[in-house]
């Protein structure tokens, strides 16, 4: 069985890795994006984790080229203080709530005349440019936010709407968001089994992660809300990606084709439209 899996997984990935498998794109290549993670490039100590994002250069030099983080707008909006940049970050939560709680926005590069997606998503604090951290109790798990309702131009109030544009951020998905020590799937020494996130599994990974509601055998991966939205009484919120697709792969493969049910499954599946 394990040979007729590895065998399967092996031919599953072929599909996209091997050279040749789209003439139609760059190189004759599947690849979509390659995604990087330059800590050990850091200056600073201990090393910021610093995301970045290459294509396939379209202009047909087969070559990497960088390009923006998705879904991440730059560092700088994220201060989480009274300016003009968290300005524009409340600003354009509050004007597209509707489609950030639909999980059908997209980022923009500019906003209001202004550059607005980021070239790189760093784990720092906005404020400080000092090293942030992805787990632990909130408020410091790093998250997106504007200010607290003190300023009604910096304030998202919207808590859903908050949470949705933070979590589908390279640094709110891989951070406080979903308690998630920075990876989702860990590197390991080969032969090893490798340990993965609360956010994928429903149990607490590496990284000093909290489930917070203190069950390990539940299958769920609580996390409460890292900005302790709403005020005075914070939400939870239950992960646990591989049931949940589980169960969507077998609810499709369980309907049959041409009925009722199935056209409206069809018509009402939304995929996740963070970049993961």
């Amino acid at each position: 069985m394990e040979a007729d899996y590895n065998q399967a997984l092996q031919a599953l990935t072929d599909q996209w890795a091997l050279c040749g498998t789209n003439p139609n794109k760059p190189n004759q290549s599947s690849l979509d994006q390659l995604r990087t993670n330059e800590q050990v490039l850091s200056s600073d100590k201990p090393g910021v984790w610093e995301m970045r994002e290459f294509v396939l250069d379209p202009a047909g030099t087969g070559f990497l080229k960088q390009n923006t983080v998705a879904q991440n707008p730059e560092d700088k909006y994220d201060a989480q203080v009274v300016n003009a940049n968290v300005q524009r970050l409340a600003a354009y939560v509050k004007q597209n709530a509707g489609a950030i709680k639909a999980d059908t926005f997209s980022v923009p590069l500019t906003w209001e005349g202004f550059p607005f997606l980021g070239g790189a998503a760093k784990l720092i604090v906005a404020a400080t440019g000092q090293v942030a951290v992805p787990t632990g109790q909130p408020p410091k798990p790093y998250h997106w936010d504007g200010t607290d309702s003190t300023s009604p131009t910096t304030f998202i109030k919207n808590t859903s709407a908050r949470f949705n544009f933070s979590v589908n951020t390279c640094w709110g998905c891989h951070g406080g968001e979903t308690q998630t020590g920075f990876t989702h799937i860990d590197p390991v020494f080969y032969g090893t089994e490798a340990t993965m996130s609360g956010f994928v599994t429903g149990r607490a990974g590496t990284g000093k992660a909290i489930d917070f509601d203190g069950d390990s055998t539940n299958n769920v991966m609580t996390v409460k809300d890292p900005a302790l939205r709403p005020t005075g009484s914070p939400a939870s919120r239950g992960f646990n990606e591989m049931l949940r697709r589980a169960r969507d792969l077998n609810q499709a493969s369980q309907t049959t084709c041409g009925t009722v049910l199935a056209i409206s499954s069809e018509l009402m599946f939304k995929p996740l439209n963070s970049t993961d």
